[in-house]
């Protein structure tokens, strides 16, 4: 019988998790001799060690720990949930000088079935085969890792590796020397360094060895999702929706679960379970009828905005429908910037559109409910779209002399005043101004998007005075509001002067907000009478 060396590393944070993985190997792989490498920190605690072996099945195969001491680790960029334990797939070639062959996996990984057809590739001609990573292969992440726009990108969860080709070529440590000496260009640790080392010089797996969190379709109702996460011989469970919590969302999570029962950490409870979730979730799977809100919602979001306006009329055959979808079409559409979006994170843009109108409806006022999710978006907007708007892309904007164009050229003071900009920086204070624009712009098209779909659903909700249609609708003034508001905002805040006449004019257009939000049946009008002014005076 053939026998196999398989590495994974961990600590003693992710023993659990490396258990569940190895038992899913060996139950799986019965007919598989696999020598098994743990790599883990010099101060790995021996109970764990032992919890790890007592967790394993019985077979023939051979589980080994190797203590990992290498002084430059503590200088090499982490964070979130990964420890430097992340970089010890970097010195397998050294720590394992007798192996020319092996395969590497994750800890957040369960097998499926027999992998023998990928221990069998040709590997020859390569370092390494891996597959693509499925979620950051944008042209805004290449750049940013400094990775040209043709070269692939792959996942290192599960590589199948030339030991050979990794000395002869000093990959490993040259991975090592980048990481140490590039932090800008390391967003997901050795999987960055990695990719600039290998340059695409590897054999593509299919999607079956290594199927990713964004492989799997965000419709976690879908049967055709699930079935095509089934088929998969490998399962990584990527991003931060671990299926060790109570939150996850994944729809196989329940297979982790599987194989932690027949492990030393069989009695685990997730940290995260509270009694609100625990009601949640029993609500949503089990006793819908008890929660026609939650239901409705779930079978909206189910059926892609398959929502009733009337027990007769389906959605999609509603002229609600009909314009929602014509929205999405042009949002969407291959020229935009939205379009240009994978299309995982354009599916999760659609989604939480179709999730709000599914709020809306199921809400006790779908009145207030409708001008809370437009005043959300149209904030949002205006606070994305003041950082990228240049001077002479201001459109409509360009009738208002306090909506400059000029933060453009500010973005990165600007940043710091950006609660989701400043935490991006945070990790990494290299990015560039153009960069942070382009991450702003799509920020602001999503923001855009979702606006005027909420703003169509006003009709549907008594938000629309068909009898003064002539008159001009509070809508597009509220968005001119919010814009000169928070251009004026990001101005105070970086020290540039403000345009506006006076100081108490920000405050003034800001109060239009709540105008909007207290349910007020004009808030233009509502606006102007408070102020005595005419909005089209002061913007």
């Amino acid at each position: 019988m053939e026998t196999f060396a398989v590495v994974t590393a961990c600590d003693d944070k992710f023993a659990q998790h490396t258990s569940v993985m190895l038992r899913s190997l060996l139950e799986n792989n019965p007919k598989t001799t696999f020598r098994i490498f743990v790599l883990v920190p010099s101060d790995f605690p021996t109970n764990i060690q032992s919890m790890i072996t007592n967790s394993m099945p019985s077979g023939t195969y051979s589980l080994t720990f190797i203590q990992v001491r290498y002084q430059g680790l503590s200088a090499l960029k982490i964070w979130g949930w990964v420890s430097h334990t992340a970089y010890y797939r970097l010195m397998i070639a050294d720590l394992l000088p007798e192996i020319s062959r092996a395969l590497y996996l994750d800890s957040d990984i369960v097998v499926m079935g027999d992998i023998s057809g990928m221990l069998h590739l040709d590997l020859s001609q390569y370092p390494l085969a891996a597959a693509l990573d499925a979620f950051d292969a944008s042209p805004l992440f290449k750049r940013k890792i400094s990775l040209g726009q043709s070269v692939p990108y792959f996942n290192s969860g599960v590589m199948l590796l030339n030991l050979d080709r990794w000395r002869s070529e000093n990959i490993g440590r040259r991975a090592l020397d980048f990481a140490a000496t590039n932090p800008q260009y390391i967003v997901y640790w050795d999987q960055c360094a990695l990719n600039n080392i290998i340059r695409g010089n590897f054999l593509v797996l299919p999607k079956e060895w290594n199927f990713q969190r964004a492989d799997v379709d965000f419709d976690v109702t879908s049967s055709k999702s699930i079935e095509r996460a089934k088929r998969a011989k490998v399962l990584h469970f990527t991003t931060n929706d671990k299926p060790w919590f109570f939150r996850s969302t994944h729809p196989l999570k329940g297979e982790y679960w599987k194989y932690l029962q027949r492990t030393e950490w069989k009695h685990y409870v997730e940290p995260d379970i509270t009694f609100k979730r625990m009601v949640l979730n029993a609500l949503r799977s089990h006793l819908p009828s008890f929660s026609p809100s939650v239901e409705r919602i779930y079978t909206s979001i189910k059926n892609h905005g398959r929502i009733w306006n009337s027990p007769d009329a389906p959605w999609e055959a509603s002229p609600l429908g009909k314009h929602l979808q014509e929205y999405t079409n042009f949002y969407l559409s291959k020229n935009t910037i939205l379009g240009s979006h994978l299309e995982h994170i354009q599916r999760k843009i659609k989604e939480e559109m179709y999730g709000s109108v599914a709020a809306i409806f199921s809400a006790d006022n779908p009145f207030l409910k409708c001008r809370e999710k437009l005043a959300e978006y149209v904030t949002s907007f205006a606070d994305w779209e003041v950082l990228c708007l240049k001077p002479e892309d201001k459109a409509d904007e360009s009738l208002s002399p306090y909506i400059s164009g000029e933060l453009y050229y500010h973005i990165w003071q600007c940043a710091q005043n950006n609660d989701e900009l400043k935490e991006i920086i945070a990790h990494d204070d290299n990015w560039p101004d153009d960069a942070l624009i382009d991450y702003a712009k799509a920020r602001s098209c999503a923001y855009h998007y979702l606006m005027n779909c909420v703003n169509v659903v006003r009709a549907d909700v008594n938000d629309f005075d068909h009898a003064t249609a002539t008159k001009a609708d509070w809508f597009r003034p509220f968005v001119k509001s919010m814009l000169i508001w928070k251009e004026d905002v990001y101005r105070s805040k970086i020290g540039l002067p403000t345009l506006l006449p006076n100081w108490e004019l920000a405050r003034v257009h800001s109060s239009f907000f709540t105008c909007v939000l207290n349910g007020a049946r004009d808030p233009l009008s509502h606006w102007e009478a408070i102020h005595s002014l005419k909005h089209s005076d002061v913007s």
